[in-house]
C-alpha cells in the first residue's frame, strides 16, 4: 500500500478537526463526538495519535502493516492454488461444534475442522447498510461499507483495488456465483466488474428471465443451495486455472423455513415453529450443501488444488424477545450482541506441506480476510488501501463496528465497548472480552476513538473515490 504523504495527512487531520469543532454540515457524527466531552477527553489524543509514531490507530488506518505481518512460516503456502471463498448467508458461529438434542448441527464443517484447517472462533461481521453486499465488500476490499444506503449502489462508479484485482494481476480468472432470481439485486451486475470480477454467474433462467441457473428446486429466496452447488461445478470447471471463485449461498435466509425433506434436525417440542428452531434446521441444510459441494469438487479433481475460505456474512438470529428466550435456553446463558455479530471463519487447504494451526483465537473481522488470504497466497505486497490484518501474525485483534452495535463500538482481545445510542461516550458500556465483566470506561477511550476513525475514514475514502489512481491503467 502506498503510504499517505505527510502533508496529505496533515490536511486530512486539520479538516477532520475543523469539522468536529465547527460542525459546518450540522452532522450527527460531529454532534455525537462533541457530546462525548471530546475536548476534555480526546482532542489532545487525536493530535498525539496522528502526529507521533507511538499510536494505536495510526498504524492500523494509515500504514502498510502487511509487510511486517507477512513474515511467518505460512507465507505462500497456498501460492498458485485456486481460491474458493464461500460466503454463507446468515451464518452464525454458535452452531459450530454444537450438538442439539443429541445431533450435530454442522457435521460436515465439524469434520473439516479436523483436517488441515484453521478455525477462527472470535470472528465478527463488519457491514454497513448493504448487509450481504457489504460483507462482500469488506472481505474483498478490507474496507467498511457506508450506513447511508447500500454501498454497491451509492458508489457504483468508484474504483476498487482489492483481492479480485490483485489476483487478476497474477493471472487469475475471477468469477462470482449466486442464484438469487435477479442478477442485479444489490446492484451486483453493475459493480462486480468494478471490483475486478471477470464473470458473474447469477440469476434464474425461468419465467422470462435469462439468468445462469435452472430453477430445479425452489426454497425461500431462490434456488436451493444443494442444487445451486451442483450447477456451479461446470461453471467453475470452465474457468482457466488458477481461478478465484467467490460463491454466495442463499438458502439460510430468514425466516429459515425448509422443504420437509431438508428438515435434518429433530427439534424439541418447544422449538418447533420458532425462528430459532427453523434456523437450526436451515443451518444444518447449509452444512449438508457445503459437504455436497466439497464432494463434487473432489470428483472433478478441483479439491486438492484449491484453498477454501468459508465465513458467515452477517447474523441470522436477531434480539427480538422470543428469540432471546429461545436462545437463552439453547446456549444456557443470555444471548448478547457478541453472539449476534459472531460469525464463523474457516480456512482449509486440503493438500499442503505446511500444517495450519487448528485454531486462532485472536479477535478478527471481515476486513481481515483479504490480508490473511494474501499472506497464504504469497503476495509480496498489498498495493492498495486496506484496514485489515493478517490474523495469523497480528499481535492483537481489533474490530470496529457500526451496525447493531452503534458506530464507535469495538471488539478487541481484551475490551468490548458498546456505544450508547444517544451518542454519549460516557453512557456506553465497556466489559472484558473473556468473561464479560464490566470495566471502567477509561479503558475503552482509545479503542472507541480508533473505531470512529476507521469507520469515518472508510466513509471518506468512498465519498472521495480515494482509490481512483489505481484505475488509470485499466
Amino acid at each position: 500500500m502506498k503510504r499517505f504523504k505527510k502533508p496529505g495527512l496533515l490536511v486530512i487531520t486539520f479538516l477532520l478537526l475543523l469539522f468536529l469543532i465547527g460542525d459546518p454540515l450540522n452532522s450527527v457524527m460531529a454532534k455525537s463526538i462533541n457530546n462525548q466531552e471530546f475536548f476534555s477527553y480526546h482532542l489532545s489524543d487525536v493530535f498525539k495519535e496522528l502526529f507521533t509514531r507511538h499510536t494505536a490507530f495510526n498504524a492500523d488506518s494509515f500504514v502498510d502493516t502487511y509487510n511486517k505481518e507477512k513474515r511467518g512460516q505460512l507465507f505462500g503456502t497456498a501460492q498458485g492454488k485456486n481460491l474458493v471463498i464461500i460466503q454463507v448467508e446468515s451464518f452464525q458461529n454458535f452452531v459450530i461444534n454444537r450438538t442439539y438434542n443429541g445431533q450435530e448441527i454442522t457435521p460436515n464443517l465439524n469434520k473439516l475442522l479436523k483436517e488441515n484447517t484453521t478455525y477462527f472462533p472470535n470472528f465478527f461481521q463488519q457491514i454497513g447498510s448493504g448487509n450481504t453486499s457489504d460483507a462482500e465488500l469488506a472481505v474483498n476490499n478490507s474496507i467498511i461499507g457506508t450506513l447511508d444506503y447500500f454501498t454497491y449502489k451509492i458508489y457504483e462508479d468508484n474504483c476498487f483495488n482489492g483481492l479480485p484485482w490483485l489476483l487478476k494481476d497474477k493471472g487469475y480468472a475471477t468469477a462470482v456465483f449466486h442464484a438469487y432470481e435477479g442478477r442485479n439485486f444489490w446492484n451486483r451486475e453493475t459493480v462486480y466488474p468494478k471490483l475486478g470480477f471477470d464473470k458473474f454467474y447469477g440469476g434464474l433462467n425461468d419465467q422470462g428471465r435469462t439468468g445462469d441457473y435452472e430453477m430445479t428446486e425452489w426454497m425461500g429466496w431462490g434456488l436451493t443451495d444443494s442444487e445451486f452447488f451442483k450447477q456451479v461445478i461446470p461453471q467453475m470447471k470452465s474457468l482457466k486455472e488458477p481461478f478465484y471463485s467467490f460463491v454466495i449461498t442463499l438458502s439460510n435466509h430468514h425466516p429459515f423455513e425448509m422443504l420437509p425433506h431438508y428438515d435434518f434436525i429433530n427439534l424439541l417440542k418447544e422449538d418447533e415453529g420458532t425462528i430459532v428452531g427453523n434456523y437450526l434446521n436451515s443451518v444444518a441444510y447449509t452444512d449438508y450443501s457445503i459437504g455436497l459441494f466439497m464432494d463434487l469438487l473432489k470428483e472433478e479433481g478441483l479439491y486438492d488444488s484449491t484453498i477454501f475460505v468459508i465465513y458467515g456474512d452477517h447474523l441470522g438470529i436477531t434480539n427480538e424477545k422470543d428469540n432471546l428466550k429461545d436462545m437463552k435456553r439453547l446456549l444456557g446463558r443470555e444471548y448478547s450482541y457478541m453472539d449476534m455479530l459472531n460469525v464463523p471463519l474457516i480456512i482449509h487447504i486440503p493438500s499442503s506441506e505446511d500444517f495450519l494451526p487448528k485454531e486462532v483465537k485472536t479477535v478478527s473481522g471481515q476486513l481481515d480476510v483479504f490480508p490473511t488470504v494474501a499472506y497464504l497466497m504469497g503476495f509480496s505486497e498489498l498495493n492498495t488501501f486496506y484496514l485489515g490484518h493478517n490474523i495469523y501474525n497480528v499481535k492483537s485483534g481489533f474490530v470496529a463496528e457500526q451496525t447493531f452495535m452503534p458506530k464507535g463500538s469495538f471488539i478487541s482481545d481484551d475490551i468490548v465497548y458498546i456505544m450508547s445510542r444517544d451518542g454519549v461516550f460516557e453512557h456506553g458500556e465497556a466489559f472484558t472480552f473473556s468473561d464479560r465483566k464490566k470495566v471502567d470506561l477509561s479503558r475503552a477511550k482509545q479503542g472507541h476513538l480508533k473505531s470512529l476513525m476507521q469507520v469515518e475514514f472508510c466513509e471518506s475514502l468512498l465519498k472521495e473515490n480515494g482509490m481512483k489512481e489505481y484505475c488509470r491503467n485499466r
